[in-house]
């Protein structure tokens, strides 16, 4: 299934889950260094903590099921 991602941003937040278990694509990273924009990978619990510091020009993708 493709993912509508939110590439309107400066940085952007993945949530790979509970336990860092979604994996994250070579092509999203290549399209993040692409777009000049920052690309954090972190479980869904560190995503959370990083979206309550930096939220402006920030958008998020969060994995929630495991």
């Amino acid at each position: 299934m493709e993912e509508k991602i939110p590439w309107n941003c400066r940085q952007l937040v993945v949530g790979t889950g509970a336990y860092g278990g979604l994996p994250v694509m070579k092509e999203v990273k290549t399209e993040a260094k692409r777009r000049k924009i920052e690309l954090l990978i972190l479980t869904t619990v560190q995503a959370i903590e990083e979206l309550k510091q930096e939220s402006d020009e920030t958008n998020a993708i969060l994995h929630v099921t495991c």
